[in-house]
């Protein structure tokens, strides 16, 4: 006969009428507070048989972590959002990096397809669009630009409309001519024509207009033409990118701002008998009157910088000589004779943190002197020329349709007195990084 075994009931019991009993006593335990809470009903059968006498000690340890919760919330959810925010912004300016990364890959610095012998002027046709010329010349002579607008401004790829009033189709049909020494004119006349269709149009009734206004003028149709992907190499080989940082000047609060950008570096002439470098130093500084800090609420004179987080394949840095006289009513220039240097050195001007573009870089970065926008006149009318180094080393000189050899020296300071008015003052330099 096999055994069975018996099964325990441990604290509970059946009896005979089949219904369960328990063992404990049936007397209500004291109340313990938390009743009135809320955090335990009064008729919890549970807590009712299983009262502890730890209980009081847990709900003050859950009240004091409560408190600790609600004083450390605001810190807690800010830290959250910055974490959050840093997370978000990483993926996009990943993912944006990634086409930015493939098309610089495939870029070219070489001269291969700029020969010697294919330098020319081009023809004034309308007698006005000198200052369209001279940055044409000044662009032309910059390799990496040369060889971008040659392998991606290609019709095949166009997103216009209409391909016989695309920008960048006609210009990358002016560049090859150029190179290939053919006559430029029918073209140059015809991109003229596209402009004034995209709607450009000079500020002065006699078309005279700012050179650097015409190079962001023509980013920017670009920018309508062609896929993001190949526009953010453009911008990649053109932009400075820079953190602004504004610093407390009570508390020593630091407030930044990531990732901005600007196609050029204007260098405001505000002072007398400085150099070129001191014109760099104090377009990267500045003070905000009246600022109030985010962290001591004060309002201060607080002290803005910029540190730059990405230097592109070439630089372009303006020479802001015209300045308002309340006095006299109107903008006069300053004809100041600045030695620009041939190799202009920013290792100093970096930034120290990493940004998507460019990690902090221990190394020197240097550009050389590739190409000078010079004017000569007043603010609404004049004359643009170029000085620009060919692919053996030679400086020349392009005003207009004359060409004639120049050199660094020439391009770097005034052509005559200062207070002459038809003098030709540097306006525009245009440097490719050492590589």
């Amino acid at each position: 006969m096999a055994k069975t075994r018996s099964k325990t009931l441990g604290p509970k019991s059946v009896t005979s009428s089949g219904s369960q009993k328990t063992t404990a006593s049936s007397k209500t335990a004291p109340p313990t507070g938390l009743e009135k809470s809320k955090i335990i009903g009064k008729g919890s059968q549970k807590r009712a048989s299983e009262t502890t006498e730890n209980d009081e000690d847990r709900y003050a340890k859950r009240l004091r972590l409560e408190q600790v919760t609600s004083i450390n919330s605001d810190a807690l959810t800010n830290k959250r959002k910055e974490s959050s925010q840093q997370k978000l912004d990483n993926y996009f300016l990943r993912y944006f990096t990634r086409y930015q990364r493939e098309g610089r890959a495939k870029l070219r610095f070489d001269w291969k397809r700029m020969p010697v012998q294919s330098q020319k002027g081009m023809r004034n046709h309308t007698g006005a669009v000198c200052y369209r010329l001279s940055c044409l010349q000044a662009l032309f002579h910059i390799p990496v630009f040369v060889n971008w607008v040659m392998d991606t401004l290609r019709p095949a790829d166009c997103l216009s409309d209409i391909k016989a009033d695309c920008v960048s189709c006609c210009l990358n049909a002016l560049v090859t001519e150029y190179w290939a020494g053919t006559n430029v004119l029918k073209t140059l006349e015809r991109f003229d024509a596209i402009l004034a269709k995209k709607g450009w149009s000079s500020d002065v009734d006699n078309g005279q207009a700012d050179p650097e206004d015409q190079v962001v003028a023509l980013f920017k149709f670009i920018l309508e033409e062609i896929p993001s992907k190949n526009y953010s190499t453009l911008e990649s080989i053109t932009s400075l990118n820079y953190t602004d940082i504004i610093t407390c000047t009570a508390c020593g609060y630091k407030s930044k701002n990531h990732n901005l950008s600007c196609h050029n570096l204007c260098l405001p002439m505000d002072a007398e008998d400085s150099t070129f470098m001191e014109y760099v130093e104090r377009s990267t500084k500045d003070t905000l009157e009246g600022w109030r800090c985010h962290s001591c609420h004060e309002a201060v004179d607080a002290l803005r910088t910029m540190e730059f987080s990405h230097f592109p394949e070439f630089l372009t840095v303006q020479l802001k000589r015209y300045e308002y006289k309340m006095k006299l009513g109107t903008y006069v220039k300053n004809r100041a004779d600045v030695q620009i240097p041939k190799i202009l050195d920013l290792t100093k001007f970096q930034s120290t943190e990493s940004t998507y573009l460019g990690p902090g870089r221990p190394g020197k970065v240097e550009y050389e002197l590739t190409s000078v926008v010079a004017h000569a006149g007043q603010l609404v009318g004049g004359h643009y020329i170029c000085h620009a180094a060919g692919a053996d080393g030679q400086w020349y000189r392009y005003d207009d349709s004359m060409v004639s050899k120049s050199s660094v020296a020439m391009a770097c300071k005034n052509s005559g007195p200062a207070k002459k008015i038809y003098s030709f003052t540097p306006y525009i330099m245009y440097y490719q990084k050492k590589r």
